[in-house]
């Protein structure tokens, strides 16, 4: 088997995985079972083999000035690394998660045949879409009917990986179904989720909204504030909107999901110009009083939700600034696919709808799809230049 045909099987896998994660998720909102560890470990191995990948072909992989500043940056932060009071486990994590990023973007860029992944219309794509949208409406309902008769749930019944299918959706001009789909994630209850898939559908809109779409949006948004008002009660916009299941308490902190706290202890440890520039380090933790984790007691962190503070906490600015010029020229990029039109562009929503994802939650390193989402724009903006005789 080729390079080319293990990168393709890898990025099948990558696609198709969240759908364990969607079916299982349940479980971890009932916490019954930690469902999303497996779930990440997976990913992390289908970034590692891309990694390996582009390792193993070196003397066909075309590194530019991004590529080598992104790898260089992760060797200083090394220097800052307390490596006898860190646990090892953890150093290697913080290592190895975006080491295998960037390799898993520059293996994909540079390896995948991207005619065959969309060929026959984006069949492979159009059917993962598929796949993960009827398994999120499945799963929101189901997860809905528990928290009704059975057990409560906390309410964030879909995933970023979600947004897979709205992209299709939205860029393949369904405006009803793009409408239908936008009413599941919305009552799944993920604020991340449902916020970046507005993110995505502002980007789309040339795509799938037309005057019809948009006058049934208006009045969906009325009948939906005066059933929410009128028959739900402002209780439930406290404790499925805003999150807040103590009003007695700090409720901005509640309404932020914690994050706020977060927020404050890893800025509290940034007290040396080093520290900016190239991190705190492999394996860095943080005390974060008043996060409250599953059992209910204050815990030490490993990351940030807010994806871009985190990421410059640990690593620094020397890699900060390149990994988002590459996320942002992505991102651009990505744009230009949307425009452009075919099933190349369902690629492009979901990368932007993922990065948006990326502001609520620390998702870059985790969801193997962003690192294939990513590689895979820049594939296609090559080939399309190829095609346009560039």
């Amino acid at each position: 088997m080729q390079g080319a045909d293990v990168a393709m099987w890898l990025v099948r896998i990558a696609l198709l995985w969240p759908l364990f994660f969607l079916v299982m998720n349940p479980l971890r909102l009932a916490f019954v079972a930690e469902t999303f560890v497996p779930f990440a470990a997976v990913n992390l191995l289908l970034t590692l083999a891309l990694a390996s990948l582009a390792a193993a072909l070196l003397d066909r992989v075309r590194l530019n000035g991004l590529d080598v500043a992104l790898l260089g940056a992760l060797g200083l932060t090394a220097f800052a690394t307390p490596w006898a009071d860190v646990p090892v486990r953890n150093a290697l994590v913080d290592v190895v998660k975006p080491a295998s990023f960037v390799l898993s973007v520059i293996a994909i860029r540079e390896v995948v045949d991207v005619d065959d992944l969309m060929r026959n219309d984006g069949r492979f794509v159009r059917r993962a879409a598929c796949w993960i949208g009827w398994t999120t409406l499945a799963m929101v309902v189901a997860s809905h009917l528990v928290s009704q008769f059975v057990v409560p749930l906390y309410p964030a019944f879909s995933s970023v990986d979600s947004l897979l299918a709205l992209a299709w959706t939205a860029t393949s001009g369904a405006g009803w179904l793009t409408l239908a789909y936008l009413a599941v994630l919305l009552a799944s209850g993920k604020r991340g989720v449902y916020l970046a898939a507005l993110v995505l559908l502002w980007v789309t809109r040339h795509r799938w909204l037309r005057a019809p779409q948009l006058v049934a949006m208006a009045l969906a948004c009325a009948a939906g504030i005066w059933v929410v008002a009128a028959v739900l009660g402002p209780e439930w916009i406290t404790a499925n909107v805003l999150k807040i299941q103590d009003p007695g308490a700090d409720v901005v902190m509640q309404a932020s999901g914690f994050r706020l706290a977060e927020i404050a202890g890893a800025l509290q440890t940034m007290s040396h110009p080093l520290d900016w520039l190239i991190g705190k380090g492999y394996g860095f933790a943080f005390e974060a009083p008043g996060f409250v984790g599953y059992e209910g007691e204050d815990e030490a962190h490993r990351n940030l939700h807010f994806t871009p503070l985190s990421i410059l906490v640990y690593y620094g600015l020397l890699f900060f600034a390149p990994f988002y010029a590459m996320l942002g020229l992505a991102a651009l990029k990505a744009v230009r696919l949307i425009e452009a039109g075919g099933p190349p562009a369902s690629i492009g929503a979901f990368y932007i709808g993922s990065l948006a994802f990326s502001f609520t939650e620390f998702s870059v390193f985790v969801y193997a799809s962003f690192a294939v989402s990513c590689g895979l724009i820049f594939a296609l903006d090559r080939e399309a230049a190829v095609k346009r005789g560039h």
